[in-house]
């Protein structure tokens, strides 16, 4: 069990979790979303530029939504996993 908990631990210091890295993503995606739209204005005569926006407008939310959704989430799964840990460590104490 420890070694359970010493993993979930080790989970949670992850860098991938951490608000740092969340911000780097962050400005990646401004940049990435600025060059985006500078291409799409020079671009903005021909016919198939128009098309391509119901794609990538879709595609750009999904991926903001995952930058700020995605740490959330699995922080949230994370200590509800470990509460479950920590639930069944208590469970399995009491009956011994």
């Amino acid at each position: 069990m420890k070694d359970l908990k010493n993993q979930m631990e080790e989970l949670s210091s992850n860098p991938l979790l951490s608000k740092t890295f969340r911000n780097k993503k962050l400005l990646q995606y401004v940049i990435r979303t600025l060059i985006a739209v500078i291409i799409i204005y020079f671009l903005w005569d021909y016919s198939w530029v128009k098309w391509v926006l119901y794609i990538y407008i879709p595609l750009n939310l999904i991926s903001l939504f995952s930058i700020l959704g995605w740490n959330k989430f699995l922080n949230k799964r994370i200590k509800k996993s470990q509460q479950h840990i920590e639930d069944i460590i208590i469970s399995i104490d009491e009956e011994e």
